[in-house]
């Protein structure tokens, strides 16, 4: 069996282009927030990490330039731009979502808790059952936080074996599939089954109080070294293991492996991200969304 790879952009479309889009779409999304911020009376950014951050994508777009067209080194240069794509993304999409999430609009919390009910799945339950089970418990958080590892190790594994077709797919679905998913969760925000639930922890109980300052537009000094993700439908963390197993599909010697870790991880996600299972589905489905949207917007222009 086997199974599309994400995203397959089509063989007559130069994978140039496609790059082109995501580097432009990175672009609009900073650009948004330029000037979203410079209307603001709520948010402010702290400079300082942006005196560090600006000249590292600075020698990065360097070295890029170098190894594109000066010393050509495909490899070398695949994997560097793609990593100041993912370095733009994180923080021009973090400051994203803090703007967005002040749109105010009513949380979701009820709905998303009434159509888990719906569905038959009792959180607090499968909650009590993976902690009851030190050994599930264990191996669950450890593939939760392999997330932004196994990211890194992707990229480089795809970079260095110059699968630059899988390389833009993964691109693609990351940042696509994120912008989507911080717009959808602005328009259905939610606190999160800890809070829903009012079950104790001093991590989602901070959570909540950052995500409702934000919400509500209190002024706040944003910290770029500090970002917590906002949003929780939809499931931001499935949408990247999907984004995993599709790109290391084609590669018979990862995946099985990264299938299997990204299937755990994802069962992981409800007890570890505080998602309801309505938030999974979504990312799952936004995965899926992504691809054909990407894969139809290619092949009309073949």
């Amino acid at each position: 069996m086997v199974l599309p790879s994400a995203i397959k952009l089509n063989q007559r479309t130069p994978l140039a282009f496609a790059d082109k889009l995501l580097i432009g779409a990175l672009l609009l999304v900073s650009l948004i927030d330029i000037l979203w911020l410079s209307q603001s009376q709520s948010l402010r950014v702290d400079p300082r990490f942006l005196r560090v951050f600006t000249p590292i994508c600075g020698g990065l777009l360097l070295l890029w330039g170098f190894y594109h067209f000066i010393r050509v080194e495909p490899r070398i240069s695949s994997t560097l731009l793609a990593t100041i794509q993912l370095l733009i993304f994180t923080y021009s999409c973090g400051i994203f979502s803090y703007l967005l999430m002040g749109l105010d609009m009513p949380w979701r919390d009820d709905a998303f808790a009434a159509i888990d009910r719906s569905l038959g799945f009792d959180w607090v339950s499968y909650m009590g059952f993976i902690k009851d089970r030190p050994w599930l418990y264990a191996t669950m958080w450890l593939l939760y936080q392999s997330t932004i590892p196994q990211l890194g190790l992707l990229v480089l594994f795809l970079g260095f074996t110059d699968d630059r077709r899988a390389l833009t797919n993964l691109l693609s679905l990351i940042i696509v599939g994120g912008v989507a998913t911080l717009v959808i969760g602005a328009l259905l925000p939610a606190l999160g089954a800890y809070h829903y639930f009012n079950i104790a922890d001093d991590r989602w109980r901070r959570y909540a109080t950052i995500v409702a300052a934000t919400h509500d537009r209190k002024p706040m000094v944003l910290d770029l070294t500090r970002l917590e993700g906002l949003v929780m439908f939809p499931s931001y963390h499935t949408l990247l293991s999907v984004a995993f197993i599709a790109a290391s599909w084609t590669h018979r010697y990862l995946r099985y492996p990264v299938a299997l870790a990204n299937i755990i991880l994802i069962l992981g996600v409800p007890n570890f991200g505080s998602h309801y299972l309505t938030d999974v589905i979504g990312g799952i489905v936004t995965a899926g969304a992504t691809i054909i949207s990407w894969r139809y917007f290619f092949g009309r222009q073949a």
